[in-house]
């Protein structure tokens, strides 16, 4: 950091750079090189990482815009890949009125019995879409396309197909388990975007959000990673726990000092 080429204002265009010239491997080697010169790593050993949760630049979906979505994006891919098996094999006319534009971008139906006929006809039409995909005379090359895979899984994850009375094949989406339905994926795993399949819906509401555990690395020797969190919080329950008791922050004698609120990570000894 001491050199002056490395600005800390840039760091992120010198991330790029490593990247774009592919030297990440080796400046992570260096890294893990030196930690083991002093001690801080061995080899066989455990050590924690730190992780910073990232928001996504997506926008998050309802089940039903999502499932749409990802069949307007299949078909979009497979249009643009393969324009001549896409004709030939689906009826465009009629895929070309319900797929014409994003999905978020007109109004969805608000009766229950209309959104829910709307969520079986993208559920069935992906359907069509994959097994056209899957077929033994469409080119096999169509199902490496990312798209056509994303609605692959989020057909696993949202419909499930079952028979009538009649023999004849229904499909349906999945509901909550606690509901009397088949279960949905846990959202570690399920799919919030055709457009970003690693981003994750969550939410923190009051103290029942996350919390960071330190677990995993070796007891013996120094961590490689900073706990300047659990410092600052040490520190400020320190501070609290003198105004409560009458004293001044700094540790002198007692003082007048408004009483603070009671909330926070510390308990009153």
């Amino acid at each position: 950091m001491d050199d002056p080429g490395f600005d800390a204002g840039v760091l992120s265009e010198f991330r790029s750079r490593v990247v774009a010239h592919g030297l990440e491997e080796l400046a992570l080697d260096l890294l893990v090189s030196a930690l083991i010169d002093k001690g801080m790593l061995k080899a066989g050993g455990k050590q924690r990482t730190d992780s910073t949760h990232v928001i996504s630049a997506v926008r998050d979906p309802n089940r039903l815009e999502l499932a749409g979505e990802c069949v307007r994006a299949a078909l979009e891919a497979l249009s643009a890949a393969a324009p001549h098996w896409v004709q030939q094999v689906f009826d465009l006319p009629g895929w070309a009125e319900r797929y014409r534009s994003r999905i978020d971008s007109w109004r969805l139906p608000t009766s229950e019995t209309k959104r829910e006929d709307l969520a079986r006809a993208y559920g069935s039409d992906g359907y069509v879409l994959v097994a056209a995909v899957y077929a033994p005379f469409s080119p096999a090359w169509l199902r490496q396309l990312p798209a056509v895979d994303t609605l692959r899984v989020m057909l696993i994850q949202n419909y499930v197909r079952t028979t009538d009375k009649t023999g004849r094949e229904v499909v349906k989406r999945r509901r909550p388990l606690e509901d009397g339905g088949e279960g949905l994926p846990p959202g570690r795993w399920r799919l919030t975007s055709p457009y970003d399949t690693d981003a994750r819906w969550a939410a923190k509401r009051g103290d029942h959000g996350r919390r960071r555990a330190r677990r995993g690395d070796d007891r013996e020797g120094p961590s490689g990673a900073a706990t300047t969190r659990a410092a600052a919080a040490r520190a400020l329950c320190r501070l609290r726990l003198r105004r409560r008791r009458g004293r001044s922050p700094a540790g002198g004698g007692r003082g007048r000092l408004r009483s603070p609120s009671r909330s926070g990570p510390c308990r009153r000894r």
